[in-house]
């Protein structure tokens, strides 16, 4: 699969300020399962997941693409380029080259304020214990898309994945 992250109205058919039915549509439409517990939630395959985050009025204000493995069978995309498929060293650089990016965490996250675009891999190369893992550190896991104002609230990056 092919998703685009298009910031900040979506990823893919998925738009901000759709309904969470809508929106469970298009995450069907895209050949997700939804049978899990957590509304908005849906997997792909054993290694890609997208979840949709809802404002109080039930409208998505957020979507979280997340990647568990090193698989580049689906690639994600945001101004071409393909995020957790390109070392998070050179997304870093590309993303850093077309819009202003804030990276925080010691490296582990990348924000693009302008885009309300948010990046995260839970281990960064040199840092704690990811000695032998293959990829760890070496790719973004995570993606978030947000709406206008997403930021604005108390919680920054609440929906980003903890680890």
């Amino acid at each position: 699969m092919q998703l685009e992250l298009d910031p900040p109205y979506g990823v893919g058919p998925i738009k901000i300020g759709m309904s969470m039915d809508e929106a469970e549509t298009a995450l069907r439409e895209l050949g997700g399962d939804l049978s899990g517990r957590t509304r908005g939630f849906a997997h792909f395959g054993a290694d890609l997941s997208i979840h949709v985050v809802s404002d109080k009025d039930g409208l998505v204000e957020a979507i979280e693409v997340h990647r568990s493995e090193d698989d580049f069978a689906d690639t994600v995309l945001c101004l071409g380029i393909d995020v957790f498929g390109t070392p998070a060293v050179d997304v870093t650089r590309l993303l850093g080259e077309l819009t202003p990016v804030r990276v925080e965490t010691e490296g582990a996250s990348l924000v693009a304020p302008e885009l309300l675009v948010a990046l995260w891999q839970p281990f960064v190369p040199g840092h704690g214990n990811n000695n032998g893992v293959v990829g760890e550190g070496l790719y973004f896991r995570t993606a978030l898309v947000a709406g206008p104002g997403y930021y604005d609230k108390s919680g920054q990056h609440r929906a980003i994945h903890a680890g």
